[in-house]
């Protein structure tokens, strides 16, 4: 009776082990950690500098700076608690007002300074920070695209993304002093400067299906059409993890000192 039973049940104990001891697939996501700014700054003065603080945290961070300003001095470099940035483009417009777009993979935890070098004297420059979490530490770039509009009431920018569940991050510069506003995306950033400027920064994400994207910015129905300068970039999220859970073992541990009393 006892062995007629055990060939009933191990099917049925092999296959639940099968179940429960399987490796489970955590997807990974990306998520938005926090966002800060400069204010405007003016320097005339060596070193000429845009410096502020920025706190990262939680787990895969990225940062990604935008630095905006009105003269055709360009920026040297950036760097967070004194490690370099990575430029993925500087765009500027008709006028010569700027818009740059940098970004730095497994940041500093904490508070620590972003610090902007220009080449020359500036005026009106403005730093912007976004960092988010659940990014891919080794390749992190995933696309990117910029756009240069003159006379319009807004600007477009289309990324196409490789990576599924990728998140845009961009920056834009316009020429006047008006609020902005956006379409389709999350604004973390809007600095009118009073001086000819307005930056802003925004985010978008989970994209799924991968694919062509767009990134709008407006003049939220102000005076006249102005000028625009955008960088966007779409970065990838950390690959996705397996893991056996404890509880998981201790069933299938359980189950099989079933299946040898079954068989005593």
């Amino acid at each position: 009776m006892k062995k007629k039973l055990y060939k009933i049940l191990s099917p049925i104990i092999v296959a639940s082990l099968l179940i429960f001891i399987w490796p489970k697939t955590a997807e990974a996501a990306i998520a938005f950690d926090a966002t800060s700014n400069s204010g405007v700054i003016s320097d005339n003065v060596t070193p000429f500098v845009i410096s502020w603080s920025h706190t990262t945290t939680g787990s895969n961070r990225l940062l990604v700076v935008g630095v905006g300003h009105i003269t055709t001095e360009t920026v040297n470099s950036v760097t967070y608690n004194g490690t370099s940035m990575t430029l993925i483009s500087t765009q500027n417009t008709a006028n010569g007002d700027q818009i740059s777009l940098f970004y730095l993979a497994n940041p500093t935890s904490g508070a620590n300074t972003v610090l902007v070098t220009m080449n020359g004297s500036f005026n009106l420059g403005v730093g912007m920070a976004v960092s988010l979490t659940g990014i891919d530490q080794t390749t992190p770039l995933d696309a990117s695209d910029t756009t240069v509009t003159e006379n319009s009431n807004s600007v477009t920018s289309t990324v196409i993304t490789v990576a599924d569940n990728s998140w845009i991050v961009d920056a834009v510069a316009m020429v006047g002093v008006q609020t902005l506003t956006v379409n389709g995306q999350t604004q973390r950033q809007n600095v009118v400067t009073g001086g000819g400027i307005t930056v802003g920064m925004s985010t978008k994400g989970a994209i799924t299906p991968a694919g062509s994207t767009s990134i709008n910015w407006n003049d939220g129905g102000g005076v006249g059409t102005p000028d625009w300068a955008h960088v966007a970039a779409s970065f990838a999220p950390a690959a996705a993890t397996t893991a056996v859970t404890p509880s998981s073992v201790l069933l299938s541990s359980q189950m099989k000192l079933e299946g040898q009393m079954i068989i005593e």
